[in-house]
């Protein structure tokens, strides 16, 4: 038995109505915003752990240079290149983002930080003053709920805690 295909318009629909492209391009568009706050969101996260990150590793290289010197550097740039090979660069991170380094004339403390270089949108997202990395810690009388205190992490040595 042979079937003719004489019609093909019954058998065969040409192209997408109108209808349809929007619905799809409707349903693209919904997941595409999804994943837009999810990844937005992830890339704070990454930015914030990237600046816990470069704090931490410069503990190392100030610890070296007072067991060679006996004293903490009165300049943060003496550390690079012997004890580092770079600093942090605050254009990484959030615009308005300094890093200030402070010590006494003798070096026997030190305290860097990472004035609002952390990403958070509001003081309950931002650092708190129990965090290890806070920039003045709970024993500290300062004011901790300006942006300047949380969008901002340090790193110090014994007696530069509270330091500015």
């Amino acid at each position: 038995m042979k079937v003719s295909f004489n019609n093909k318009k019954k058998f065969f629909k040409i192209g997408f109505t109108l209808i349809e492209l929007l619905v799809v391009m409707a349903i693209i568009g919904i997941l595409t915003s999804i994943l837009y706050v999810n990844f937005s969101d992830s890339k704070k996260l990454a930015k914030n752990n990237s600046l816990y990150l470069s704090l931490k590793e410069i503990k190392v290289p100030l610890a070296l240079y007072k067991s060679k010197h006996n004293r903490y550097p009165s300049d943060i740039n003496q550390l690079v290149p012997d004890f580092i090979v770079s600093l942090p660069d605050p254009g990484r991170y959030e615009s308005g983002c300094v890093f200030s380094y402070v010590t006494d004339s003798n070096g026997t403390y030190y305290k860097y930080t990472a004035k609002n270089c952390y990403i958070a949108d509001s003081v309950a997202n931002g650092v708190k003053s129990d965090d290890e990395m806070a920039r003045y810690p709970d024993g500290c009388s300062r004011n901790v709920s300006n942006p300047s205190f949380y969008k901002s992490l340090a790193i110090y040595s014994k007696g530069g805690e509270c330091a500015d």
